[in-house]
């Protein structure tokens, strides 16, 4: 939806939003993963090793 919107618009300020949402929001999932495998670390690996972060 993010990519589709920077395309469709083709804003600088949209561009430079997107970039900063993306990182944000990257930065958040790398501490949730720290966060269950500091909790719950066989069951992370088990998780981790089935599931993509990302699609």
């Amino acid at each position: 939806m993010l990519l589709a919107s920077c395309l469709y618009v083709l804003n600088p300020g949209i561009w430079t939003a997107a970039i900063i949402i993306t990182i944000i929001h990257h930065k958040i999932v790398l501490k949730e993963e720290k966060f269950l495998k500091d909790i719950l670390p066989t069951e992370w690996n088990v998780y981790s090793t089935k599931v993509r972060r990302y699609l």
